[in-house]
């Protein structure tokens, strides 16, 4: 049985036998990457217990479908290149869990798509790809396994061509026995020892991440989308989304078609999607000023709209209201997954290769982010607050601090430990500290959002990975008073059972003049 340890590296900690860096061609250390993943995997011990967190000691398991035996062929090797970290697209692999999109015919000759994933732990290595031909490349390897996905960012502490191992907060837990609360403690790079060798085990966190130039521009058209953005060609809604960058007028990108139109039924794609149009920045480390930016130009623009938002538990109830423009610039977020792998099919669909293809554009081979510029604060808050979604932006020293009034009482809110709650529920708890939750504005998997109060109990969530604190729009802040003292209330009752002195303790009287005051 082999032994897995942890050791908690007092500083960045380099793996043993790392390998040096590798070309930009990605053939064979790609191929390399997902063929051993299908090896026979190492048994590993596992506690019965996770110990608590001590230096030095041994972890409570690493799963062992993990293969984390990868070779870097001597062929990708070049000890004299210094490679742009900048230009770095992490492959992320599981074994179990198909990263790839599911399809599943019915008995009536419809198509289910299934896109929900949940990971806890993924393999990964990242490449140097610094052109449109390497990245081609990549996408056509990957997108030819179904347990592969990308994530276009570069993991700090992290060699290019180097195996190591990305987890959830709470994968780390269990791997390190460090709280999942802790951030602090959390990010970073931790070390495994398995089988005589150490690997480096991080988390998806934005601390931990970069962006890369490669950038996605991804267009999703649903039954809110305005007709004129909706019958857009590809070429056409890319003329658009170049017309809000002051003298962009075209660009070189790859284009690769959508998931649904590589699953056939019949022959026929199942969808037709617009695909994912990919394009490099000139400075990967304006991204996230550019993303604000470019949301604000659209609106600026006419090209946003109100997209309503839908209960969970009742699909047909509106629960708010998000701000939506011809892109989704949530994908702008460094460290987002990007599902490019193989589908998985069931019986009576078929699968066709992936289709990349590069256009040049004579003018503008890279994007040049700062010809947007970000408006003042002033007029960000009057155009956004015609749309009917106010923004505000502030600049702080870890970068832009955007705040938008967007969230409801009534928002749902997936919670560690609560499980799927609303706003008004956690003001009734009487909540005041950080929950973590998932972000209820953008696709994510990794907790990367928290819900709490202000000092007047006002209550927002803050997303982590996009540094924007959503706040209750002024009519629903209103209510916060009103919900509160209720909670309070009930929470009182409850005590007053066993406990007849509850409803004249200050809280409990406060509460009760409150509620008598705005709701007799």
């Amino acid at each position: 049985m082999v032994e897995t340890k942890y050791t908690q590296p007092a500083e960045s900690v380099q793996a043993t036998d790392k390998p040096t860096k590798p070309k930009f061609a990605l053939s064979a250390a790609l191929s390399s990457q997902l063929a051993n993943s299908s090896r026979a995997n190492a048994t590993v011990s596992q506690p019965a217990a996770a110990p608590a967190y001590e230096p030095e000691t041994v972890a409570p398991k690493i799963p062992a479908n993990l293969a984390l035996d990868h070779a870097i062929p001597s062929a990708d090797i070049d000890n004299d290149s210094e490679l742009n970290r900048d230009h770095i697209i992490a492959v992320v692999r599981t074994k179990r869990q198909p990263l790839g999109k599911q399809f599943k015919r019915n008995p009536d000759g419809t198509v289910d798509k299934n896109s929900v994933v949940k990971m806890g732990l993924c393999q990964a290595v990242m490449h140097h790809v610094p052109t449109p031909e390497a990245f081609k490349d990549l996408l056509e390897q990957v997108s030819n396994d179904p347990y592969a996905a990308i994530i276009n960012s570069s993991f700090d502490g992290i060699e290019i061509g180097e195996p190591f191992v990305i987890g959830t907060a709470r994968a780390i837990e269990r791997l390190t026995g460090i709280p999942a609360s802790d951030r602090a403690r959390q990010k970073g790079v931790h070390v495994i020892e398995h089988g005589g060798k150490n690997y480096k085990v991080t988390g998806r966190f934005k601390e931990n991440v970069r962006p890369s130039s490669w950038q996605l521009l991804d267009r999703d058209v649903d039954a809110h989308t305005p007709s004129k953005f909706a019958k857009m060609s590809v070429a056409a809604w890319l003329k658009a989304f170049c017309s809000l960058v002051p003298g962009l007028d075209d660009l070189t990108h790859v284009h690769a078609q959508s998931t649904s139109a590589r699953v056939l039924l019949d022959g026929v794609p199942v969808g037709g999607g617009n695909g994912h149009v990919w394009v490099q920045v000139a400075d990967a480390a304006d991204v996230e000023r550019f993303r604000t930016a470019v949301t604000v130009s659209a609106v600026e623009n006419g090209m946003s709209w109100r997209k309503p938002r839908h209960s969970r538990t009742e699909p047909d109830r509106i629960i708010g209201y998000s701000l939506t423009t011809i892109i989704d610039t949530s994908v702008m977020t460094p460290g987002r997954l990007v599902f490019v792998g193989e589908p998985v099919v069931g019986p009576g669909l078929t699968v066709t290769p992936l289709m990349v293809t590069i256009h040049r554009s004579d003018s503008a081979q890279r994007l040049d982010t700062y010809k947007l510029a970000l408006p003042d604060s002033d007029r960000i808050r009057e155009v956004t607050s015609k749309a009917g979604v106010e923004m505000s932006v502030q600049r702080s020293a870890t970068g832009l601090r955007v705040t938008s009034q967007d969230l409801t009482l009534d928002t749902e809110l997936e919670t560690q430990g609560i499980g799927v709650t609303t706003v008004r529920a956690l003001l009734e708890r009487g909540e005041v500290g950080k929950v973590r939750c998932q972000t209820p504005f953008r696709a994510s998997t990794s907790f990367a959002a928290f819900y709490s109060t202000n000092p007047d109990g006002k209550p927002y969530v803050f997303d982590v990975g996009t540094s924007t604190t959503h706040w209750l729009s002024v009519a629903e802040a209103r209510q916060v008073q009103l919900v509160s003292a209720k909670g309070t209330v009930t929470r009182m009752l409850g005590k007053a059972k066993t406990d007849c002195g509850a409803p004249f303790e200050p809280e409990a009287i406060a509460a009760l003049t409150a509620v008598q005051k705005q709701d007799p």
